[in-house]
């Protein structure tokens, strides 16, 4: 199994994570290699996780579009499977 995320348009102009929720690192699998999970910075805020590769990437606490990789909408999942993975 592997997981899938959709990241649509995107208006980012007055988001601030001022107000985010929680924010750390995950591990997110790769959608070209299943077997391959990668280390990516998460933010949440209301009901959108935002993902970068690194804390450093959210500058001034803005989200922005060069550096953003992906935005899952949360009210949007109605279903979550978990991956195997293989511990080396």
């Amino acid at each position: 199994m592997y997981s899938t995320s959709y990241a649509g348009p995107r208006d980012l102009t007055n988001f601030t994570f001022e107000m985010a929720r929680m924010n750390g690192y995950l591990e997110k699998q790769s959608l070209k290699s299943p077997d391959l999970w990668k280390r990516r910075w998460f933010v949440m805020q209301e009901n959108v996780l935002f993902y970068y590769k690194s804390e450093e990437d959210v500058r001034d606490g803005k989200p922005s579009d060069e550096a953003c990789c992906g935005i899952i909408q949360l009210d949007s999942i109605d279903s979550v499977t978990t991956a195997v993975r293989v511990m080396q």
